[in-house]
């Protein structure tokens, strides 16, 4: 796996399991050590974060599952569990692994649902929970995920009663 985003570069080979957990460990040494002002761009609870998101389509089609269903069938009820379980479903339905925090309130848009409040700052609490990761690279513009290895978590993160 070869991996270059501006400056950086990183590429192991090996198992896919090896692989993960070399990426993890890398990523983690990067926000720890260079990422700083990234995450602090992500913590700034703005409007400009939906506005430069790239252009995914995130738009429902017929032969996927509404996001409304998938919610209500995740039973997520906090804006916490409603924008993890964006996260999985971008990943899961969309095939979109790395998203902006502003992607989750225009997903909520483009499927004619109410817009969650503070997504920013949500964001970055799930990500402090270790459910969201920061991908790295990504410059101003912070893109987080939800690693392979962080799917069930996820899940049992939205399906727990508040």
């Amino acid at each position: 796996m070869r991996l270059k985003r501006a400056n950086l570069e990183f590429e192991v080979k090996g198992s896919e399991d090896f692989i993960e957990r070399m990426y993890t460990k890398f990523t983690d040494f990067l926000e720890e050590h260079y990422m700083s002002e990234e995450i602090a761009v992500c913590e700034e609870d703005t409007d400009a974060a939906e506005e430069e998101s790239e252009d995914l389509d995130l738009t429902p089609n017929s032969a996927e599952t509404p996001l409304d269903v998938y919610l209500s069938n995740l039973n997520a009820k906090t804006p916490q569990q409603k924008c993890v379980a964006i996260a999985l479903y971008l990943k899961e339905v969309k095939g979109i692994d790395n998203f902006q925090s502003g992607d989750i309130n225009k997903v909520l848009k483009e499927n004619k649902l109410s817009p969650l409040k503070n997504v920013t700052k949500e964001v970055t609490r799930i990500r402090d929970k270790g459910i969201f990761s920061l991908v790295p690279g990504g410059g101003a513009r912070s893109f987080f995920t939800i690693y392979n290895d962080a799917i069930d978590t996820a899940k049992e993160f939205v399906q727990k009663s508040t």
